[in-house]
């Protein structure tokens, strides 16, 4: 209500008798489900961007330390192309610069001087974004910041034109596509994001035109977020032993190579077994190996080799030998508890950090053994998730191939209890056990 106070217009909001919020499994943030007053006294977006580009352009200046960090940078590199050139400052930067923000030596909101950057080596989003934009300048090539709300802190907290942004990246633009940077990490590689980062905020600065607003990061040309599985089983009287062949590309071999980051052969040993343990208890580590885990050259894809013994994992009934697979990415009912009447949505970034899983189980069934009950295939499809089971028998080889996508990241509140019914079919299937006889 508006009513008259003096010479003011005085305006009541007013709400009484809610509910109160009750925590539900994997819910939204909060921002996104309570009920929060918006007031700005911004008159649109492209205000907002206006206002960061003069505050941030006048730190982007080409000085002494960008030209010649440049200069070095490109020393007989003659014939790159503008992207090949754009992932050469990328490199430099996340591989120089280590990200760090405290708020006594750093503005909340304006950059530092890019040749500060260089000389200290230190720099929180904004001061690496703003020195990439000046190298890319001194190239030839134009580049802006992108202010972003991050994912974590709610889709539709930004309804009204507001500076209330917590992170920076940057953008370029070649041959049409626009390219999203993404700058404080040293372990992702070129063209990557963080699913947690997907469907973000953002608000591209320094753009022309009046049409500026706020969008959701998700560019169709970053590099996607897989994990790919060959797994050999052979079986060794009550034992199973596992040969595993693990392929992780973008932000997935971003969080093994910061998960290995000086972490000795041993520990690496120790930490994958305490790993295993946590589902199967008595397992040997025979054999693990990584290779393109280094943070020097991160390059899109970290492999792993891996062999391990599960000790007495078959238990032998009526003649038969029980067992249940080893699915790495293996479902479980803990993962999600959904009890109707449900109030918000499923937040599916809480539980998936991937675009897609593949991975394949090749059975090598004892000589004279067959597994009881033929494996049947499973498909589930719906508007968020892809998932199947596709078994192969060839002699005594059962190949298993499981496939998971995601396709949506939000699952809204009327649709829950159609997903929790076919995410608990996905765990049935996932935790099935086999007999051979």
């Amino acid at each position: 209500t508006k009513t008259d106070a003096d010479e003011f217009d005085l305006h009541t909001w007013k709400n009484e008798n809610q509910q109160s919020l009750q925590y539900e499994s994997k819910m939204p943030p909060l921002d996104d489900i309570a009920n929060i007053l918006y007031l700005t006294s911004l008159p649109d977006w492209k205000f907002v961007s206006d206002w960061y580009n003069d505050l941030a352009t006048a730190k982007a200046r080409n000085n002494y330390e960008v030209k010649e960090v440049v200069r070095g940078l490109f020393e007989g590199s003659s014939n790159l192309s503008p992207l090949q050139k754009v992932e050469k400052i990328y490199q430099y930067i996340t591989g120089t610069i280590s990200y760090s923000s405290v708020s006594f030596r750093q503005s909340g909101l304006i950059p530092q001087n890019p040749a500060d950057v260089i000389n200290t080596r230190i720099g929180d989003c904004k001061d690496v974004s703003t020195l990439f934009l000046a190298m890319c300048k001194e190239v030839g090539i134009k580049a802006q910041l992108v202010l972003v709300k991050t994912h974590n802190n709610g889709v539709m907290a930004m309804p009204l034109p507001s500076i209330d942004f917590n992170h920076c990246i940057a953008k370029v633009n070649l041959n049409n596509q626009e390219y999203y940077i993404e700058l404080t990490s040293p372990y992702l590689p070129f063209r990557s994001l963080y699913n947690s980062s997907l469907n973000s905020t953002i608000l591209d600065i320094g753009d022309s035109g009046s049409q500026t607003t706020v969008k959701y990061l998700n560019p169709a040309n970053r590099k996607i977020n897989n994990t790919k599985r060959e797994v050999s089983i052979v079986f060794k009287d009550k034992d199973m032993v596992v040969s595993e062949k693990t392929y992780k590309t973008a932000a997935l071999a971003a969080y093994m190579r910061e998960n290995l980051s000086d972490v000795s052969e041993k520990d690496r040993i120790k930490r994958m077994k305490e790993a295993i343990a946590s589902t199967y208890p008595d397992v040997d580590i025979i054999k693990l190996k990584y290779n393109n885990e280094e943070r020097i050259n991160r390059t899109d894809t970290v492999y792993m080799n891996l062999v391990y013994s599960l000790k007495n994992h078959t238990k032998s009934i009526g003649g038969m030998s029980i067992f249940n697979l080893p699915w790495s990415s293996k479902a479980s009912a803990g993962d999600l508890q959904v009890n109707p009447p449900r109030y918000s949505g499923i937040d599916l970034t809480q539980m998936f950090f991937m675009d897609s899983d593949l991975e394949t189980i090749t059975i090598n069934l004892i000589p004279g053994k067959s597994i009881v009950e033929a494996v049947p295939p499973v498909s589930i499809s719906n508007e968020f998730i892809e998932y199947s089971i596709i078994p192969k028998q060839t002699g005594n080889k059962l190949v298993l191939t499981r496939t998971f996508k995601l396709k949506k990241d939000f699952v809204p509140a009327d649709k829950t209890e159609l997903f929790n019914a076919a995410f608990k079919q996905i765990v049935e299937t996932d935790n099935k056990e086999l007999a051979m006889r």
